[in-house]
């Protein structure tokens, strides 16, 4: 058996290697992140992802409750064989450290799109302009509301970074 100086000794390096060791929150770097995953998800048109992002209480301003929503997703995953998303974030608004309202820019096409530039050739491609607000739920960024309408060329062009 240790002596109860040498536990107590072990117990308090442990202690601190485990509070130098964790990273502070960074709650900009999360919600990009957030976006980033719901970006990837609907190009994986991965359902259960998109639905683990959206809050249970999401609504929109397109009247939209998390249901429809998802609904309408799988709908168009039906339709489409490939989706390609490109997103600029443009501002991020913290309230504390568990609430934010994002704005971005979003395309979303058939093909990849790896530029602004690229995007003008595409006839097929949708662009929004978007805002989200997100809160935070455990460790998760979860988006609670939205509002989307067609973008304007000038934001069209922000997505070229």
């Amino acid at each position: 058996m240790l002596p109860d100086m040498l536990r107590l000794l072990l117990l308090s390096a442990s202690l601190l290697a485990l509070a130098c060791s964790s990273k502070p929150r960074d709650p900009e770097a999360e919600v990009r992140a957030a976006v980033a995953a719901l970006e990837k998800a609907v190009e994986e048109r991965d359902i259960g992802r998109i639905e683990d992002l959206l809050a249970d209480g999401y609504k929109d301003d397109k009247r939209y409750d998390k249901g429809k929503l998802v609904s309408t997703l799988q709908f168009i995953f039906l339709r489409k064989q490939s989706i390609h998303v490109l997103v600029n974030i443009s501002e991020i608004e913290l309230d504390g450290d568990d609430r934010a309202h994002v704005k971005l820019v979003a395309a979303a096409a058939g093909m990849p799109i790896a530029s602004a530039s690229m995007l003008a050739k595409l006839s097929s491609a949708d662009v929004f302009d978007m805002q989200f607000d997100m809160v935070r739920d455990g460790s998760d960024w979860l988006v609670t509301s939205a509002k989307w309408k067609r973008a304007s060329g000038d934001l069209v062009r922000m997505l070229g970074g």
